[in-house]
């Protein structure tokens, strides 16, 4: 009975903490010189450098996320994603002395991506540092010079690559739920709008609807077993069962049939 949205936020935050840990511990130590390590961008602002790496984790989680529901067996995710998360650093190696030449969408479209995004935000921070400026929030949406792109643009584009990945892992999930779930079908995030001008359905018949012919007299001499007094059963605006009343009784096979068919015997 654990929803989707509550199974996948637990998930969330247990990885989001394994990784923010060590992340924090980095930029600690990537901003700041101690007696056993010099910073390497020590003009940059600690506080940008830290969101940095929490889009980062959040983009490497929602990644994991995606391959997860692509493929069912976990073995098989576990491979093609450590693969394809390896292929992300060589793709980026490739694209970046043509960084620069890309258009802004190509541009925004690579940000996207998870080691991809990472890699522009260290070429970047690199650049600034080079002279003697660092990344801070006066030169944030500042194009760098070289690779005609702004570090705040690139922490906006991380942060949608993050949203839209959920949002096409939530759909996969939902229409290809594997062996054990209910499928919805393609269309399901427009059914509110196909509802809205579809005609109601009429309601089934009432109580008032029926006469007392359509009623078997109970048995006597018989013990109930089980006995169901106006059962009311509703799943959020739709009542599945209303007004039920129903004994069953020991000895006999009683037989439910409708949308699910099965029988139960009282001993």
């Amino acid at each position: 009975g654990l929803s989707s949205g509550i199974y996948w936020a637990s998930w969330f935050i247990r990885c989001f903490i394994m990784l923010i840990i060590p992340l924090t511990i980095n930029t600690i130590l990537v901003t700041l010189s101690t007696s056993f390590t010099k910073a390497i961008f020590p003009h940059s602002d600690i506080l940008l450098i830290w969101f940095f790496f929490m889009l980062y984790a959040v983009s490497v989680i929602t990644f994991g996320f995606f391959i997860s529901v692509i493929f069912k067996k976990s073995t098989v995710s576990t491979s093609v994603g450590a693969l394809t998360f390896v292929a992300t650093i060589f793709v980026y190696n490739w694209l970046d002395d043509r960084f620069f030449s890309y258009s802004n969408f190509i541009k925004a479209l690579l940000s996207m991506h998870v080691n991809i995004n990472v890699g522009i935000g260290v070429d970047l921070l690199a650049n600034r540092e080079m002279f003697d400026e660092g990344i801070n929030f006066s030169n944030l949406f500042e194009p760098d010079v070289n690779m005609k792109f702004s570090f705040g643009e690139l922490l906006i584009y991380m942060k949608v690559g993050s949203v839209f990945t959920l949002i096409v892992t939530t759909y996969i999930e939902r229409v290809f739920p594997g062996q054990f779930g209910i499928s919805e079908p393609w269309y399901f995030p427009v059914k509110f709008l196909i509802k809205l001008f579809k005609k109601p359905v009429e309601e089934h018949h009432e109580m008032s609807d029926f006469n007392e012919f359509d009623f078997e007299d109970e048995p006597t001499g018989l013990n109930a077993g089980i006995k169901i007094d106006k059962l009311r059963k509703t799943f959020g605006s739709k009542v599945a069962v209303n007004n039920l009343s129903l004994n069953m009784f020991e000895g006999q096979i009683t037989v439910l049939l409708g949308e699910f068919q099965g029988f139960l015997h009282i001993q």
